[in-house]
This record gives structure tokens, C-alpha cells and sequence, in this order.
């Protein structure tokens, strides 16, 4: 007959008058040999912790059989051992309850970050320790390289690691000065114009990301406009006022 410990001032259940063995969660009993169930009022048991679990300081691992005809022991006197806290590098974990035996954390990278593997892990029985089943990584290699020849893209795939943008739009009488390289999160590409040409906008843009995992530019890319544009771009306005007061 199985019987689940409960102790005293907890809800604790009345041991029958034949004193079955207790059973217990994170404990086994090291009773004499042979056994001697049933056991009279009086009777001091020794328990074991379970794989996993070690006793707790100050605790006594006896269950006595009271003279009330109920088991007694000091309320889980074996806890779960404990996990280190996982070490990810550019990244961080969050748990809801402890770092014991039978927990579980999950795992997220910093911003520009890609996690690479599991997000969560449990702390587990290894042998006769534990620790964690699974440990990610925020990997900090680009996912991929990339070659200009001829006006072609070639894309060499690595991995999935940092968060990485395409290659910047390409102006009309414009170029990017330093576009020739990776265009991981927060690199910086820099436009100049022609000569006889005017950059209109940010002449910087950096590749970032809202998602954290896709890479997307700051912002659109600048224009570049010729003088004779400029001119009639600005003598717009005044043509447009000057029709309007004649109507």
C-alpha cells in the first residue's frame, strides 16, 4: 500500500493502525533487514534522498511513527541540488522559481545577437550530479560574406550568428564609399555624390534591427541632384505663390 507523506501541522494524513512504510517524492526509506512492516508507534525510520536531491542544513532525514498514529518527519528535509548559473556570453537567461534540480530557464541574446540553439534548458540528473541539458550560444560571426565581382553579389552562407543587413541601395550619380566589406549590425556605409552633384538627405546610414533578427538600414538612402535641379526644385514654390495671388 503506497502512502504519501504528509506532515504534521501540514494537512498530515492519519497512518492506519498497521503502519505501512511512507513513500515519499525526493526520499527512499533505508529500513532494517528485514523489513518489519507493519510498524508499531515508536518506530524511527532513516530516509535517503532520492538522485538529484541532497539534505537540506539542519534537517533531520527521520520519519517517526507517533504514538498518534501518524508519520512525522521535518517538512522536506531533501531538496533539489542546485544548477550553476548558466554562463551564455552577449546574452542572459530568465527563470520564474530556482536554479534547483527540475528547473528550467530560458535563454535570449543581446541586441544584434542571433541564439544559436535551444532556447530553454532544464537542470537535470547527470550521474550522480546535475546540471544544465542545454546551453545556446549568442554567436558572433556574421551569418555571411559578401563579394562584389561585376557588379554581382555572391553570398557565402556560414551561420546563423549576427544579425547582418543586404547590401545598401545604390544611389543614381552617387556611390558608397566603403561598400566593399560585410554589412553586419551596426556598420556604417557613407554615400558622396558625383562632381556637379548635390547630396539631398543623411549622407550616413547604419544597418540595425527591429526584431532582432533581421538587419534593416537606419534609413533611406540620399539622393543626389544636379545644380540645374536644385534650381528649379527651389523656384517651384515661388512660380506656385505667384499663381495663386493671380487667380
Amino acid at each position: 500500500m503506497g502512502l504519501g507523506l504528509r506532515l504534521r501541522g501540514e494537512g498530515l494524513r492519519r497512518a492506519p493502525r498497521h503502519h505501512p512504510l511512507p513513500r515519499l517524492l525526493r526520499a527512499a526509506a533505508e529500513p532494517p533487514t528485514p523489513l518489519e512492516e507493519p510498524y508499531v508507534e515508536g518506530t524511527k525510520l532513516r530516509y535517503k534522498c532520492r538522485p538529484g536531491y541532497k539534505l537540506a542544513g539542519g534537517k533531520s532525514p527521520v520519519v517517526t511513527c507517533d504514538n498518534n498514529s501518524v508519520w512525522s518527519a521535518d517538512p522536506d528535509f531533501c531538496i533539489g541540488k542546485p544548477c550553476g548559473p548558466p554562463d551564455i556570453m552577449n546574452g542572459r537567461f530568465e527563470y520564474t522559481t530556482d536554479l534547483l534540480f527540475g528547473a528550467t530557464v530560458t535563454f535570449s541574446c543581446n541586441v544584434g545577437y542571433r541564439l544559436v540553439g535551444k532556447s530553454t534548458a532544464q537542470c537535470v540528473l547527470q550521474g550522480s550530479e546535475v546540471d544544465w541539458d542545454n546551453i545556446p550560444h549568442c554567436a558572433t560571426r556574421p551569418p555571411f560574406h559578401i563579394r562584389w565581382k561585376c557588379s554581382c553579389i555572391f553570398l557565402l552562407l556560414l551561420s546563423d550568428a549576427v544579425i547582418a543587413c543586404l547590401p545598401p541601395p545604390v544611389i543614381e550619380n552617387g556611390q558608397v564609399m566603403n561598400g566593399d566589406r560585410d554589412f553586419i549590425f551596426g556598420t556604417a556605409v557613407t554615400y558622396s555624390c558625383n562632381k556637379g552633384f548635390t547630396l539631398i538627405g543623411d549622407a550616413v546610414i547604419h544597418c540595425t534591427t527591429h526584431d532582432n533578427l533581421n538587419g534593416i538600414w537606419s534609413r533611406s538612402a540620399p539622393d543626389c541632384k544636379s545644380g540645374a535641379n536644385m534650381i528649379i526644385v527651389g523656384i517651384f514654390p515661388l512660380l506656385l505663390a505667384m499663381l495663386v495671388m493671380n487667380i
